[in-house]
């Protein structure tokens, strides 16, 4: 049997009902009337996210192969990624795909985090599932306005529920 240097041993199975951390036994994995939801839920705000991050993707390339084709860029002024040629139109879909790759990493991993550790509960899935939109939303008023308090208090925003899934998270944890 595996140990842990100075604890108990490990759980024979680690599965629904288990706690990997050694509290005792937990009931999180499966529905029931306190927790009338699977844990595996958390998953669907993450691939909401992934999802619109290659919506994102698709939509700069489709721009930059249009900007192309219409002779007012050349291929060589990506070459670098952007260049002063480059619109600002493309600049800032490309800024907001840098956006999406940068925050969200922390999201995908504590939600990975909470599922692991068996603590995912109705609240943290409506929690990522507001992350996910709040991050929609800032896409969208980043791509389509010049709204700068907007885009800022939306941006804030999600990054406080993310700040929020993080503390709840090491507060259970710990």
């Amino acid at each position: 049997m595996l140990t842990r240097i100075g604890a108990a041993p490990w759980p024979e199975a680690v599965g629904p009902g288990v706690d990997p951390l050694g509290r005792g036994r937990r009931n999180v994995h499966s529905p029931n009337k306190r927790n009338p939801l699977r844990p595996e839920f958390v998953f669907v705000p993450m691939a909401v996210l992934a999802l619109w991050t290659c919506v994102v993707l698709f939509y700069l390339g489709a721009k930059r192969v249009a900007a192309v084709r219409s002779r007012r860029l050349a291929p060589s002024d990506f070459r670098m990624g952007d260049s002063p040629a480059v619109p600002t139109e493309l600049i800032v879909i490309n800024r907001n795909l840098t956006n999406l790759l940068e925050m969200p990493v922390l999201f995908y991993v504590v939600c990975l985090s909470l599922y692991v550790t068996h603590l995912v509960v109705p609240g943290i899935v409506w929690l990522a599932s507001v992350f996910t939109l709040l991050r929609m939303l800032h896409s969208l008023v980043q791509i389509n306005t010049a709204w700068i308090l907007r885009r800022l208090i939306v941006f804030a925003s999600s990054n406080l529920v993310l700040l929020g899934l993080w503390i709840w998270f090491l507060a259970r944890l710990l």
